[in-house]
């Protein structure tokens, strides 16, 4: 009796995520750009030495904390280019504070969610397929119901 009560459970569970994966995915096809995010600026972001990455918001994939050091994925002519900067990644989001569609996901990520493609759910956990890159970026436990307010918010 247990193990059908498990399997009930469980499908019910499996049922409720996949419909909640495919609303975040039609949201995401419905993300606006804000005026701020979207204005063709360039924007420079500078480390603790004088490196320095200067890129337009939207063309800003995601950030990636590696040690002393943040890995900074954007396009530039259609391509994917990956600048080190030695900084933190609470240096750099403080830097992008003033865009609300860049987001932290994650402990060593922050996100631009123009450049989510989809959403997956794996196993209880949540992970981000991002444009023009072939690796997904996961989301942390914590920051599940932050990056569904987000892209809710970004969608209206």
């Amino acid at each position: 009796m247990s193990v059908l009560w498990r399997f009930k459970f469980r499908s019910r569970y499996l049922a409720e995520e996949l419909a909640e994966t495919k609303l975040l995915n039609e949201q995401l096809k419905a993300i606006k750009l804000s005026p701020v995010s979207s204005a063709q600026v360039d924007l420079t972001l500078s480390g603790t030495t004088n490196e320095t990455v200067t890129l337009q918001v939207p063309d800003l994939l995601y950030i990636e904390a590696v040690g002393n050091y943040v890995k900074v994925y954007h396009l530039r002519n259609g391509v994917v280019r990956a600048d080190m900067l030695r900084a933190t990644s609470r240096q750099i989001e403080e830097e992008l504070r003033d865009y609300p569609m860049i987001v932290r996901c994650h402990r060593a990520f922050l996100i631009n969610l123009a450049q989510i493609d989809q959403v997956i759910y794996r196993s209880g956990s949540m992970q981000l397929v991002m444009k023009h890159c072939p690796e997904s970026i996961p989301v942390s436990r914590s920051k599940i119901s932050l990056i569904k307010e987000a892209i809710l918010k970004s969608s209206k």
